[in-house]
């Protein structure tokens, strides 16, 4: 088996104040990873350490088979959406992805509109970003992410502001990115259900550390069970 992500003992401080204590998992290539946690449980850390922005103290990781190190080239084959999207306000979707592109290097023609229809904004894409909502800055950020074909997709709590709709919308757009582009997805959370409509397995985070990893066939489709085991997990914790 290969992996997209493999994590060891990655452990980082803001000062006096454990922020993620040895946290280890092995994320296996062309699966939806559900990482599950409370505000302020560690998710957004963990995945700012995955993509470079922070240094850890202690640990290491490899993406796509390649051990991380500054700038390094890894990085084009992936997509990320870390805290909120930041676009040019002023110029269209279709401008903002055009300077990604001009970025990435080596996007093959169409794959603007491609991506746009996507995420059902290829109608929209001539319009100023200050004129589009929350919910379509978040679909166009899903977008850009998809421009280079990643193969290793990671999306940091999503589903923020979302609405219903919107949330719907995502849902089934990770099951064809997936599906369609074989794309490895991880997607952080606190919104239980909706991670474990899309996710194959789900990791737990508490207080910085790795509670659990639970595969969702062995929940089957009752979100009652998965949501009794998830916070028997965590109370046990003390969290």
């Amino acid at each position: 088996m290969t992996y997209a992500i493999e994590a060891f003992n990655i452990s980082k401080k803001i000062g006096d104040k454990a922020i993620l204590s040895n946290i280890s998992l092995l994320i296996p290539r062309g699966v939806v990873y559900g990482f599950l946690g409370a505000n302020g449980a560690g998710k957004t850390s963990f995945m700012k350490i995955l993509m470079g922005l922070w240094r850890t103290d202690s640990g290491t990781i490899r993406l796509l088979d390649k051990e991380l190190k500054g700038g390094d080239a890894v990085y084009r084959s992936v997509g990320s959406i870390i805290e909120a999207p930041i676009f040019y306000q002023e110029s269209t979707a279709r401008r903002n992805l055009e300077l990604h592109r001009d970025y990435l290097l080596g996007v093959e023609p169409g794959r603007i509109n491609q991506v746009l229809a996507m995420v059902g904004l290829l109608e929209d894409s001539d319009k100023p970003v200050r004129e589009y909502s929350l919910g379509m800055k978040q679909r166009l950020a899903i977008s850009r992410a998809l421009l280079g074909r990643p193969e290793l997709l990671i999306l940091d709590e999503p589903l923020n502001g979302l609405d219903p709709h919107g949330i719907r919308f995502f849902r089934e757009l990770v099951k064809e990115i997936n599906e369609k582009e074989g794309t490895t997805i991880i997607v952080s959370s606190h919104i239980l259900d909706e991670v474990a409509k899309v996710a194959n397995t789900i990791g737990i985070i508490s207080g910085g550390r790795m509670v659990a990893e639970i595969p969702m066939q062995s929940i089957g489709d009752n979100l009652g069970d998965l949501e009794e085991t998830y916070f028997s997990i965590v109370q046990g914790k003390g969290a």
